[in-house]
């Protein structure tokens, strides 16, 4: 499951249908609010996940949130701080090489 927020979910959703179309299991969750954490969501649409990515243009504090809420779950990072977006082709290689 992909997680995004903000400027970063536009590219998340790119990947996510992509990853839809070659037939992948992959999903979504595109959060709107990030304080107070919406853990009931996010315990929920992880439930039947066994990997999360989080996407976003920071240097990863929100993925700790996740970690978490979601510590029995594999949570993985893909982010920068550079000034520029996210590419989906970053996401991408996060999703499928880890």
């Amino acid at each position: 499951m992909i997680i995004a927020y903000g400027v970063t979910a536009r590219a998340a959703k790119s990947v996510y249908k992509e990853l839809k179309r070659a037939g992948k299991p992959v999903h979504l969750l595109i959060l709107k609010t990030l304080w107070p954490v919406p853990e009931n969501v996010i315990r929920k649409a992880a439930k039947n996940v066994k990997r999360i990515v989080v996407v976003e243009m920071n240097l990863g504090q929100y993925v700790r949130e996740i970690e978490r809420i979601l510590g029995e779950k594999q949570v993985d990072f893909c982010g920068q701080m550079d000034g520029w977006l996210i590419s989906p082709d970053k996401i991408k290689e996060a999703i499928t090489h880890g």
